[in-house]
């Protein structure tokens, strides 16, 4: 009679490699999320850019941008994050509260302010585009945007036309009815 010293037997191997499948899965998982989500994506872009004025169709001035830093997904959140230089004109803005990280809501929506600009601004998921909503300032120290006679920034562009299709492409992430013209 032979007695069997293997101790590795049909059932243990089947586990070991369901095992090992499992592992491999969870790896490439992992991996493919964090280079997905989780890592910073270099930003360094040069746009042409208009400014104009909603509705009002005799508007529309060249303008130049500059988006150079870092954006992410803030960790353990779904939003992300941008950190770094946005230059419109020369003249570098910063995040309302005056540092250069600008956080994005689920709408893509952040803030900014220089010393001549103060507004908000949409961006396209990897801020391939941008339109910027200048607010005025109010007589209560306040400011605020009007949609019927506003201001506006949209890179990257050539002519009004095209600044406004991509105003209101971003714009309507958030505002669905709200349509420039």
């Amino acid at each position: 009679m032979a007695i069997n010293t293997n101790p590795l037997t049909k059932k243990s191997i089947k586990t070991i490699i369901v095992i090992t499948v499992l592992i491999i899965f969870m790896v490439i998982y992992v991996y493919n999320y964090n280079q997905t989500y989780n890592i910073g994506h270099e930003i360094n872009y040069t746009f042409d850019g208009i400014r104009y004025q909603a509705n009002n169709i005799n508007t529309g001035s060249p303008v130049k941008i500059t988006i150079n830093g870092v954006y992410e997904k803030e960790y353990g959140s779904k939003y992300y994050i941008f950190e770094g230089d946005i230059t419109i004109d020369g003249e570098v803005c910063s995040f309302v509260s005056g540092n250069n990280i600008y956080p994005f809501n689920e709408d893509n929506l952040s803030s900014l302010k220089s010393n001549s600009i103060n507004g908000n601004f949409f961006i396209s998921d990897k801020m391939e585009e941008i339109t910027i909503m200048l607010s005025t300032p109010t007589q209560d120290g306040g400011s605020r945007f009007s949609y019927k006679d506003g201001w506006l920034i949209s890179a990257p562009c050539k002519s009004r036309s095209e600044a406004v299709e991509i105003s209101n492409k971003l714009i309507q992430q958030k505002y669905k009815n709200i349509n420039i013209k």
